[in-house]
C-alpha cells in the first residue's frame, strides 16, 4: 500500500479518494471529525483525526459490522446498521446519534457525494460530532443561565437527563435523583407531582409531553410556558423554556430551563397581565387567577348588558366607557369581602362568591339590576338592562368551562320577559346541544325536502269565502313534525332564517304557478319576511326575479313584515319602499305586540294591517274593544285593509264583523293545513 497523492489512498489494489487535508482541518476546528465510506466495497476509511479519537485502525472492511464491533456501544449497534442500510438504499443524507464504547454521545452524519448511473452510492462522506462538547449547546446553556436558575440537557433518545445548572431549592429536593441522570419522563413527572400546583398538573403534563413538544418544534425551535408551583407552602410563579437541539423534524436532544418568576409577577408586568385598563380592576385573567388562588367552591356569575351598543350609538364611545366604569363600581358595591369580580370585555362582567346560597345570589342580582336601572336614569342614557348566567364551580373544574356554562345559561335568558337570570343545568346544556344539532342538520333537511309549506286560510267574515292565505313553514324530521318554536327563533339568531324565508317564497310562487297553469282558483298567499332577510342586500330584486321566473304577479305574494322590524331603521324602511315600488303588497304583521306607532302607519306604504292575537283576546274588555275599534277605523281611513289573526271564538268574530274588519284568520275557520288540504278548501 502506498499513497499516490495526498488526496488518494490505496487499499487492496484499489485507489480511493479521501477528504482533502484542508477540508479535514476546517471541520476539525469546529469539533467535527470526518471519514469516507465506499458502499460497494463495504469499506470505511478513517482520517487522522478520526483515528486519534477512536483508535489506530484506518481501514474498516465489512462495514458496518467492523466499525460497530470496534467503536460503537453494543446498545447502539442497531442504529449504525440502520444508517448504513439507508445509505446503501440510496438516501442522500442520514443523521443519527449513538454512544461510542468510551461512553460519549456522537452525532453521525452521512452524505452521498457520488452515485452511479443507477443511483447507487459510490462515495459517502461522514461527519462525527461530539454532542457533549457541542459548542452551540454550551453557548445556549450559558445564555440561558443569565435568566434561568435550573438548566438540563435532555438526551431523550438515550433516556438521560443531564443537569447543567441547578438552583439551590431544586438541588435540595431533587439533587440525589438527578445524580443518576434519570429518563426525561420519570424526572419531569416527579417534578410535576411534587412542585406544580394541583390545578395545573394536568396542563403541565400535556405541555411537557413528548407529543406536544414534537408538535411545537415542528414550527419553532423554542417553546415557553408559564405555570404555578408550590414551594415551602407558598404559590410560586415559574417559567419553562425548551430549546430543540435536534435536526429539523426530530426530537432527540433538547434543553429545558426553569426559572422562578415570582418576583417579576408582582411587578408592573403582572399588573398588565391581570388588570383591566378601563376599570382598573381585574380583567378576565386576573379574575380566573384569583378564583383559582382561593381554591374554594362557589358560584360564578357572568353578566351582560342587553343592547349596550345603544349607549355607544346614542351617547358616544367615550361616554359609553364612563358608563362601563360606573357599572363596574356598582358590581363592586355588592361584592362582599370574599367575592371576586372581573371585567371580561366590552359590557361583559363576571363575579365569584364562595359562600353565598342560591337565594343570596338571586338577591344580589336583583340589587345590581335595580341599581343599574337607577344608574341609567342618573346618567341619562338608554336603559341598562343586565342579564345573568350562573353556575356552581368547584376547584376540580376548569374556570373556563364554568364560565362557558354561565354564558350558555345567560344566552338562554337574554330575551326573556319574565326574568333576567338563569342557573346553568344539564337541561340547559342539552338544549344547547339540541340547538347545535338542529343547525347542523339544516342544509341536509332543506336539500332533502324536509321543510314543508303549510297554508292558513284568510276568510271574508261576511261571505265565509277564502280570500287569501298565509304561508307557514313546518319541518318534518324523521317523520315527525318539529314545532316552529324549536327552530324559528334559533334560525333568526344564526341567520339561517334568510335562506328559509327565500325557500318559502319560492315554494309559494311555484304553488301558484302550478294552479295558474291548470286554470284552478288562486288567492294571494302572503309570506313572512324576517328582520334578517330585510337586511340582506338585494332582497327585493331576488324576490322579484323568483316571482317573474314563475310567471306570478308580485301582488299575489304579499309580504308580511313584523311591526318591530318595520320600525327598526331607515335602511329597512327603504327596503319596504322598494318592495312596494316593485308591485308587492305589504302587510304590517303582529300589530299591537311591539311599540305600536301611528307614525309607522302614516310613513310607510302598507296595504294591510294585521291585528295580533293578543289584541283580539282582549276584545271582550271595554278598553280592549275601544282600542281595536279605533285602530280599525284609523287603518281604513288610511286606505288599509284590516286582518284579524288568532280568532277562535264566535263572539270575537261577531264583534269584528260589527267593526267592519275585512279579513279573519284563526282556528275558528281553519288551522294551518298541508298543501293538499288547502287545495281542497280552495277547490271546494
Amino acid at each position: 500500500m502506498r499513497r499516490k497523492d495526498k488526496n488518494i489512498i490505496s487499499y487492496n489494489g484499489k485507489n480511493y479518494p479521501v477528504f482533502p487535508a484542508e477540508s479535514q482541518n476546517a471541520f476539525l476546528e469546529v469539533g467535527i471529525v470526518t471519514f469516507r465510506y465506499f458502499p460497494k466495497d463495504s469499506l470505511l476509511i478513517a482520517t487522522d483525526a478520526f483515528m486519534k479519537i477512536f483508535g489506530p485502525r484506518r481501514f474498516y472492511d465489512n462495514m458496518p459490522y467492523s466499525i460497530a464491533n470496534d467503536i460503537v456501544a453494543d446498545k447502539d449497534r442497531g442504529i449504525l446498521y440502520n444508517m448504513a442500510k439507508k445509505v446503501d438504499s440510496g438516501e442522500k443524507k442520514v443523521v443519527a446519534e449513538m454512544h461510542s464504547k468510551n461512553g460519549k454521545i456522537y452525532r453521525v452524519t452521512m452524505v452521498t457525494i457520488k452515485s452511479d448511473k443507477d443511483g447507487k452510492p459510490l462515495i459517502t462522506g461522514g461527519l462525527v460530532e461530539d454532542i457533549e462538547s457541542d459548542t452551540r449547546t454550551n453557548a445556549l446553556i450559558e445564555a440561558l443561565g443569565k435568566e434561568f436558575g435550573s438548566i438540563y440537557y435532555i438526551d431523550y433518545k438515550n433516556s438521560k437527563t443531564v443537569p447543567q445548572r441547578i438552583s439551590k431549592d431544586i438541588w435540595e429536593e431533587y439533587g440525589e435523583k438527578l445524580k443518576f441522570q434519570p429518563p426525561y419522563e420519570k424526572i419531569i413527572e416527579l417534578y410535576i407531582q411534587n412542585t406544580v400546583l394541583d390545578t395545573e398538573k394536568d396542563e403541565m403534563r400535556q405541555i411537557c409531553s413528548i407529543e406536544n413538544l414534537k408538535k411545537q418544534f415542528a414550527e419553532h425551535d423554542v417553546y415557553v410556558h408559564d405555570y404555578r408551583g408550590i414551594r415551602k407552602g407558598k404559590v410560586i410563579y415559574c417559567r419553562l423554556k425548551v430549546v430543540n437541539l435536534s435536526e429539523s423534524g426530530e426530537l432527540s436532544t433538547f434543553v429545558m430551563a426553569f426559572s422562578d418568576m415570582t418576583k417579576e409577577k408582582t411587578t408592573a408586568l403582572e399588573k398588565m397581565a391581570y388588570t383591566d385598563p378601563l376599570t382598573g380592576g381585574n380583567n378576565y385573567n386576573g379574575f380566573k387567577r384569583k378564583v383559582r388562588d382561593v381554591n374554594k367552591a362557589g358560584f360564578i356569575v357572568s353578566m351582560d348588558i342587553h343592547q349596550f351598543k345603544l349607549v355607544n350609538s346614542v351617547c358616544g364611545v367615550a361616554f359609553g366607557d364612563k358608563v362601563l366604569r360606573k357599572i363596574w363600581d356598582t358590581v363592586l358595591s355588592f361584592c362582599k369581602d370574599s367575592c371576586i369580580a372581573g371585567h371580561v370585555n366590552a359590557d361583559h362582567f363576571a363575579f365569584y362568591s364562595p359562600n353565598e346560597s342560591k337565594e343570596e345570589i338571586i338577591e344580589n342580582i336583583k340589587n345590581v339590576s335595580d341599581s343599574l336601572l337607577r344608574l341609567s336614569v342618573e346618567m341619562r342614557c338608554p336603559r341598562l338592562h343586565p342579564y345573568f348566567g350562573i353556575t356552581f364551580w368547584n376547584p376540580l373544574q376548569q374556570i373556563e368551562e364554568a364560565y362557558s356554562q354561565t354564558t350558555i345559561a345567560k344566552h338562554e335568558v337574554k330575551d326573556s320577559k319574565d326574568t333576567n337570570y338563569l342557573f346553568y343545568s344539564e337541561e340547559v346544556s342539552q338544549k344547547k346541544i339540541h340547538e347545535k344539532e338542529i343547525e347542523d342538520s339544516f342544509p341536509e333537511a332543506l336539500a332533502g325536502g324536509n321543510f314543508e309549506v303549510w297554508y292558513q286560510p284568510k276568510i271574508n267574515p261576511f261571505t265565509g269565502k277564502i280570500v287569501g292565505a298565509e304561508a307557514l313553514i313546518r319541518w318534518r324530521k324523521n317523520g315527525v313534525l318539529v314545532s316552529p318554536v324549536d327552530f324559528i327563533p334559533l334560525f333568526e339568531q344564526d341567520g339561517l332564517i334568510r335562506t328559509l324565508d327565500e325557500y318559502v317564497f319560492a315554494t309559494v310562487c311555484n304553488f301558484l304557478k302550478t294552479r295558474q297553469k291548470q286554470n284552478l282558483p288562486i288567492v294571494p298567499v302572503s309570506v313572512n319576511l324576517s328582520r334578517a332577510s330585510l337586511y340582506y342586500d338585494g332582497i327585493v330584486d331576488q324576490y322579484k326575479n323568483i316571482a317573474h321566473d314563475n310567471g306570478i304577479l308580485p301582488s299575489l305574494v304579499p309580504v308580511e313584515i313584523t311591526e318591530s322590524a318595520a320600525a327598526s331603521n331607515s335602511a329597512v324602511k327603504d327596503v319596504i319602499t322598494k318592495f312596494k315600488q316593485n308591485g308587492f303588497s305589504l302587510c304590517v304583521d303582529d300589530f299591537g305586540t311591539g311599540y305600536s306607532s301611528l307614525a309607522l302607519l302614516n310613513g310607510q306604504h302598507f296595504d294591510d294591517l294585521k291585528l295580533d292575537k293578543t289584541l283580539i283576546d282582549g276584545i271582550r274588555d271595554a278598553n280592549g274593544f275601544k282600542l281595536i275599534k279605533h285602530t280599525i277605523a284609523l287603518a281604513k281611513d288610511l286606505g288599509m285593509n284590516v286582518i284579524a289573526e288568532g280568532v277562535e271564538e264566535n263572539d270575537q268574530l261577531e264583534c269584528l264583523k260589527g267593526l267592519k274588519c275585512d279579513v279573519i284568520q284563526g282556528f275558528l275557520f281553519s288551522r294551518p293545513v298541508e298543501k293538499a288540504d288547502f287545495e281542497r278548501k280552495l277547490d271546494g
